[in-house]
């Protein structure tokens, strides 16, 4: 229960709660949204808010500006009373987002509701609160005339002071006089002059008292009565007056009146009264009025009048037809009296054209222009010169035969096949097309009630109309079709034609889904489109930062149901379908949803279903046949960054139709704003069908199958050697191939798991088994042909297996381009003949196929036609062809009779159409080519020495020039003179060598290794002829030397000269001149004594370092003394190679003085015997 709370203040601010209804008693003050005087309001608001004046008398005025949000997110209403009204004074609806309030209660209070659903909320409103002050109403003002000149006037209301204004019509007199009762005489008055008068008070007049209508009354001063209500009618020559008046008993003046003249008159006290002697084919004026001043006609002024009319009193026609051609028009009608004399007119845009007199109930017009609308008009004179003409419009045929029901066939990758209806009196037909928003228009041609079109690599929409041969390109006499290029072969919902009588498309509210039917599309840019088709294959949904797809990938359409523009909207799409599970058990939906999430209940959210229903529009399985997607982002969605919009990307989902076998079932699918109004939600979707089988990426001879479950399912694959263990989880199986095994796949709803269906499959190997019957059902002039597919699978190619498995994959293929996929199709032929009819049976998305190829052959009760007749001619020869069957002939040539002989200049088409005896129509067609003879012709060949020349049985082998005579292919004498050359072949041999880092280009090859290579070739001549070469590669060289000198010697060996450390190289030739490279990598040693050692343990000088010994290893033969200052030797060491043999102060206990030492080293290229002094320093 939502309590109403009410407070009595004045002149202040008052704060619309977020949700709740209050209610305050004020005469001011200032309303604002929920966010204050600076503020937004929220983004969720329902509440209102009442104001009630302190005075009963008053009533609230409330006047402001308000600045919101679209009024499907924002809603501000002001309704007229308490909180339970339903009156309107104000609304944002339909007023834009920002605007002025000025309105004022009827009752005292006034409601402010306001309701938000939006994440975007702006400033919002800021209404002020005032009163008016509610004056008496004077009412059920009524004026009595009293005299000619005096008139009372008396009214109801609670006032002691009241003013009333009176005023003569037109203007003259004016008046206003006060009164403290509820009546008054008027007096002064003119005669016969009319008057109104209006009451109010005093308080109308103060600015603060509440607006209201004028109350007024009008009179004529004059004191005669006058009916209240009049009318009359006439039957024969009587004419027949009737009358009302709350005055009984008045002296009535009846004057009959015809164009302005006075033929009768009258005076009763009765309602009614007759004239007799009137014209019963003319009209009169009849008045009334009470004559109580006793004055001429011409002076009343207080009086009634009307017009009184006879029925036509002539014969009509009844039941009016036409019967129309491209120059004629026969009009039929009935008649009351056979007797009639009728007139019958053609008008054409206002002109008579032509009149026919005539006693019978038909007419014709001919002679006149075709595609053409005529007026008819059909009369009796009657009564010397009365008529009563009734109009009708007729429309001419077109001249040329119609196309009627043009449809789309099959599109097969891109192979467009458009069917008409059969018409065997057009001479042809010329088809129209071109591609929305593309200027190019094509046009094709056919002599059937089809054509195919080749529209490979084009994308959108196509526009077709289709002309007669003879219309001129007259546009009211053409056919037209608007279809989407999208494929439809094989597909069991044509979901893309929003227009096709299957079709139902509705729309409404969130409340009301389906209360409105029909089509809201203006192309898939517009935000208004609540059913449209996307075809561009590269658009992204903009709403989901360009992440999705708005077709998924591998199709070339999609349809989308809603839009993005919110207002608790809701659409729907139904699609009406006969099941037949010989063709198809299973559909796909695939589908894509956009919403937003405002986080409102589950009640309120956006949402997308789908629900299968009867053809009484009762859901069939609620559990199996029903699914509903609703907006909330723990659906695990995708979302977009900085808003409330979720998304799911394209998903498949399949249902079961087995148990709908023979039964018309409709698949709807409705999207559904939030119903708060505030969020959208919308769809993607494209809908198919598919089988319950097990398709396989193997075939044949394979060591593997792959099988694949249906797509949009939940799948648990077991194989028929262990039952109780799953295999997969996976839609797709891949297992080694084995006869003895077989798997089946227990397929389950993704949204419902108990929705289950068993599919099998043979683990063996694996060829298709094509065969068909087929049942033909002749009918009028035309046959229905209905084709089995009979395809099997085999384990060996040869014998169908025992369970009777079906093959995966079934391609019709018929001899007018049709082609067709499902398993028992129907065909139309419209006229007998033989018709070759393939069925491909495959499997592995046709890798294994089997082809069953038969002569369909429709005989008509007069036989079949065919042409006969030779249709390879040589230049200069005649033919004859002649239609088989007997029957009014008509030839594209123009001739009508059975046969026709011609001798052609060039390939023709050669056409007949024969109307048997049946009045049926039967066509055929015969290609005739001509072919030329060459004589004289000049021919100038070559060939060469290897080649034998055979001019049809003479061999030559020499150049020259020679007279032959030949036939051509085709048969045909021909003299030709021959000059041919023969040209010589060539052997040639080479040889050649390189160094190994070199390459040798060969006739274009490229070659590195020693061998032989051959390279054929055509010579200048184009002769076949052969390059040989015989290949030595020879090695090159790079070394590297590693030495090292002592410092003042130079290396001299190998072509060096060097005395510094470093890295140098020499190049040369080989003995085979081949570049080679020899590298010196060169150390010069030197080793260097130290001055001072400081023993004190910090790691620097510790130690009689010579420098460069141990590392260069400069004197790996060496010996090093060293003395005191009194020549004793204190330390020796010999083949110093590391750190610690070096002479370490501390090791000898030597103290601060200076020492001597004696090195003695030797090396390869140097002996060195050094003395020297040094310090200790500790």
């Amino acid at each position: 229960m939502i309590n109403i709370i009410s407070i009595s203040v004045f002149a202040q601010s008052y704060i619309m709660p977020v949700s709740g209804n209050v209610a305050h008693t004020t005469n001011t003050g200032t309303i604002y949204d929920d966010g204050g005087i600076a503020g937004n309001y929220s983004t969720r608001v329902n509440a209102k808010m009442t104001i009630y004046p302190t005075s009963p008398s008053s009533k609230i005025k409330i006047s402001g500006t308000y600045n919101l949000e679209e009024f499907y997110k924002t809603k501000l209403i002001i309704y007229d009373g308490d909180a339970s009204s339903t009156t309107v004074l104000f609304s944002n609806i339909n007023q834009g987002t920002s605007g002025t309030v000025n309105v004022t209660s009827s009752t005292g209070p006034i409601t402010v509701y306001f309701f938000v659903d939006s994440d975007n909320p702006v400033s919002g409103f800021v209404l002020n609160i005032s009163i008016c002050n509610v004056c008496p109403v004077p009412s059920s003002i009524n004026p009595t005339v009293l005299t000619d000149s005096t008139t009372s006037l008396s009214w109801n209301g609670n006032s002691d002071s009241w003013l009333i204004h009176y005023y003569s019509i037109p203007a003259g007199e004016d008046t206003i006089i006060a009164s403290s009762t509820n009546s008054v005489l008027l007096s002064d008055l003119t005669h016969c002059s009319q008057y109104g008068v209006e009451i109010y008070t005093p308080c109308d007049t103060m600015e603060n008292s509440c607006r209201r209508p004028p109350s007024l009354n009008f009179w004529i001063q004059c004191i005669c009565s006058v009916p209240l209500t009049a009318g009359g009618t006439i039957s024969g020559d009587t004419l027949y007056a009737n009358w009302t008046s709350p005055n009984p008993n008045t002296e009535w003046t009846v004057v009959l009146t015809l164009n302005g003249d006075i033929i009768d008159s009258l005076v009763t006290t009765n309602l009614s009264t007759i004239f007799t002697g009137v014209n019963s084919t003319l009209c009169y004026v009849v008045y009334i009025y009470e004559n109580c001043d006793n004055v001429p006609f011409s002076s009343i002024c207080k009086l009634i009048n009307f017009v009184v009319c006879p029925p036509c009193p002539c014969p009509t026609a009844s039941n009016i037809g036409f019967i129309v051609n491209s120059d004629s028009i026969t009009v039929k009608w009935n008649e009351t009296d056979n007797s009639i004399e009728w007139i019958v007119e053609l008008f054409y845009q206002g002109a008579k054209l032509s009149t026919i007199v005539t006693n019978d109930t038909i007419a014709t017009f001919n002679d006149l222009s075709p595609n053409t609308d005529y007026e008819i008009r059909i009369y009796s004179y009657c009564l010397d010169s009365v008529a009563c003409p009734i109009s009708r419009v007729a429309h001419t045929t077109c001249a040329c035969p119609k196309s009627e029901q043009a449809h789309l066939l099959s599109i097969d990758d891109g192979i467009v096949i458009i069917e008409w209806e059969n018409n065997p009196n057009s001479p042809g037909w010329i088809v129209e097309w071109k591609l929305e928003g593309n200027p190019t228009i094509h046009y094709d041609t056919t002599f059937n009630n089809s054509i195919q079109l080749d529209l490979r690599g084009l994308n959108g929409q196509v526009q077709v109309t289709i002309h007669s041969y003879c219309d001129n390109f007259e546009p009211k006499c053409a056919e037209y079709l608007n279809f989407i290029l999208i494929e439809t072969v094989g597909d069991c919902f044509d979901f893309t034609n929003l227009s096709s009588e299957s079709v139902n498309a509705r729309f409404g509210t969130y409340e009301y889904p389906y209360v409105f039917t029909g089509l809201i599309n203006y192309g898939y840019e517009s935000v208004n489109s609540r059913h449209t088709v996307h075809y561009d294959t590269t658009e992204r949904d903009i709403r989901t930062n360009n992440a999705l797809r708005t077709i998924p990938q591998g199709s070339l359409a999609s349809v989308r149901l809603g839009n993005w523009k919110g207002g608790s909207q809701a659409e729907s799409i139904t699609y009406a379908y006969n099941v037949d599970t010989n063709n198809y058990d299973l559909m796909i939906l695939d589908y894509a949803i956009v919403l937003q999430d405002p986080n409102h209940t589950t009640l309120e959210q956006p949402k997308f279903l789908l629900a299968i229903m009867d053809s009484n529009n009762v859901i069939i399985d609620s559990v199996c046949g029903y699914a509903n997607f609703i907006a909330s982002t723990s659906l695990g969605w995708n979302t977009v960054a900085g808003s409330n919009v979720i998304w799911k990307d394209w998903t498949k989902i399949g249902f079961d139709l087995s148990q709908y076998h023979g039964q018309t079932i409709k698949v709807r699918l409705t999207t559904f704003d939030c119903k708060e109004g505030g969020h959208y939600g919308y769809a993607y979707y494209t809908l198919n069908c598919s089988r319950k089988n097990i398709a396989t990426s193997s075939c044949g001879e394979t060591q593997t199958n792959v099988f694949s479950a249906p797509e949009g399912f939940r799948y648990q694959w077991y194989s028929s050697a262990n039952p109780s263990q799953v295999l997969s989880t996976d839609r797709i199986l891949q297992i080694v191939t084995d006869s003895s095994q077989n798997y089946y796949c227990i397929v389950s709803s993704i949204e419902n798991p108990i929705c289950k269906f068993r599919i099998d499959a043979y683990g063996g190997k694996r060829f298709p088994l094509a065969d068909f019957t087929y049942q033909i059902e002749p009918k009028d002039c035309y046959y229905e042909v209905k084709f089995f597919n009979q395809s099997k699978l085999s384990a060996n190619g040869i014998d169908p297996l025992p369970s009777g498995a079906g093959c995966e994959n079934i391609k019709w293929i018929f001899d007018d381009g049709e082609i067709q996929y499902i398993d028992n199709p129907t065909k139309i032929y419209y006229s007998s003949g033989e018709h070759i009819i393939k069925l491909v049976a495959g499997l592995s998305d046709f890798q294994c196929t089997d082809t069953m190829e038969v002569l369909l052959r429709l005989v008509s009760p007069n036989g079949v036609l065919t042409i006969v007749g030779d249709s390879s001619l040589c230049e200069g020869e005649s033919t004859t062809l002649t239609a088989t069957m007997q029957g009014n002939y008509q030839w594209n040539s123009s001739d009508t009779t059975q046969s026709i002989s011609f001798t052609p200049t060039i390939d023709s088409l050669y056409i007949v159409k024969v109307i048997d005896s049946a009045g049926c129509l039967n066509y055929a067609s015969k290609m005739v080519r001509v072919h030329p003879h060459y004589n004289g012709l000049i021919v100038f060949d070559t060939v060469c020495d290897n080649y034998v020349y055979d001019a049809q049985g003479t061999i030559i082998t020499e150049s020259g020039t020679y007279n032959l005579n030949l036939i051509s292919t085709y048969g045909c004498d021909s003299n030709i003179v021959l000059n041919l050359t023969i040209n010589p072949t060539f052997y040639d041999t080479s040889f050649a060598a390189i160094c190994d880092n070199d390459e040798f280009l060969f006739q274009g090859l490229v070659v590195d290794s020693s061998g032989t290579y051959q390279v054929n070739y055509n010579n200048i001549y184009g002769c076949d002829s052969i390059y040989v070469l015989h290949l030595v590669v020879n090695q090159t060289f790079n070394d590297t030397i590693y030495a090292d000198i002592y410092y003042g010697n130079v290396y001299k060996e190998n072509g060096f000269n060097e005395r510094t450390t470093g890295f140098y190289t020499h190049a040369y030739q080989t003995i085979n001149g081949c570049d080679s490279v020899l590298n010196l990598d060169l150390q010069v040693d030197r080793i260097l004594f130290p001055n001072v050692v400081t023993p004190n343990g910090d790691g620097i000088n510790d130690v009689f370092n010579i420098h460069n010994l141990i590392e260069q290893k400069a004197f790996p033969d060496n010996e090093l003394f060293v003395y005191n200052r009194q020549g004793k030797l204190i330390y020796r060491f010999k083949n110093i190679s590391k750190e610690e043999d070096l002479w370490s102060p501390s090791q000898t206990n030597s103290p601060t003085g200076t020492y001597f030492y004696r090195f003695l080293g030797k090396r390869h290229d140097k002996t060195i015997d050094l003395m020297g002094a040094i310090e200790v320093l500790r």
